[in-house]
């Protein structure tokens, strides 16, 4: 079985090769990445109808291939397989319009991608916490705000002003304009090591706090819908807390279900 769980090797690996091969930023590199993940990752969890693997079976006759024409099918096929899996997806990380991949990126690039991606152990299998720091950690290396339209809070001034509040268990939070999640991200990672502090996680009262704390007391509104899934992720990736976050515009937005 497939050992390897330093994650953060496999987004650099990745990102390194959507770049050199097909000059594909960081922005465009994240976005193709969270689908693979998405669709690896409810393989493992039995939900499959498709099988990300079986893209590589087209390698060797894309390989041998002189002919453009069939090069150009094998890559219609790919893609259109590519995208059928995430119509299939069992998420809410997505939009339904972002259930399609970048053609930016080359079929070759994709074959090193995935042939790399099952070297590693299975998703869920990779503790919380290498997942949500490597996702962080690429995040905040390679992607500025610049490059989605936008400007985001350094993750250093995020950390500095949320040391400075003294959260308490009981706090709500919102942020009406979350951009990758900055700002409810560490709000969550803080709460949750001071729960941890207090109870012993497989105690109901822990599991009865967390719960309430990933789902009913931080929000996020965020405009730009392929950024807000990013947030979603990274949420997700640190131990869910995703499902208050949504796309709208934070001047206008109302929801009954937030209650700050």
């Amino acid at each position: 079985m497939p050992s390897k769980t330093n994650i953060n090797e496999f987004f650099n690996f990745a990102h390194n090769r959507m770049w050199a091969e097909d000059a594909i930023k960081p922005a465009e590199a994240l976005n193709i990445l969270t689908k693979i993940f998405l669709i690896k990752t409810n393989e493992e969890r039995g939900r499959k109808i498709y099988n990300l693997r079986s893209i590589l079976e087209y390698k060797p006759a894309y390989e041998k291939t002189k002919s453009d024409q069939e090069r150009l099918k094998i890559d219609d096929t790919i893609f259109t397989y590519i995208s059928d899996c995430l119509k299939s997806v069992d998420t809410d990380l997505l939009y339904p319009e972002e259930r399609t991949i970048s053609r930016n990126i080359s079929t070759n690039t994709l074959f090193e991608i995935i042939g790399e991606l099952y070297t590693y152990a299975p998703l869920d299998y990779i503790p919380t916490e290498l997942k949500g720091s490597a996702f962080d950690s690429f995040l905040n290396r390679t992607l500025k705000g610049r490059e989605l339209g936008q400007i985001f809070t350094h993750r250093n001034i995020v950390r500095f002003m949320v040391d400075m509040v003294d959260l308490k268990l009981s706090d709500n939070m919102i942020d009406p304009a979350c951009g990758t999640g900055g700002f409810i991200e560490k709000y969550f990672l803080e709460s949750k090591n001071k729960l941890k502090q207090l109870y012993a996680e497989n105690t109901t009262e822990y599991k009865t706090k967390l719960k309430q704390l990933q789902h009913s007391q931080i929000f996020g509104i965020e405009k730009d819908g392929s950024v807000a899934s990013l947030a979603k992720l990274s949420m997700s990736m640190n131990g869910d807390g995703h499902t208050t976050i949504y796309r709208g515009n934070g001047l206008l937005f109302t929801n009954i279900y937030i209650y700050i």
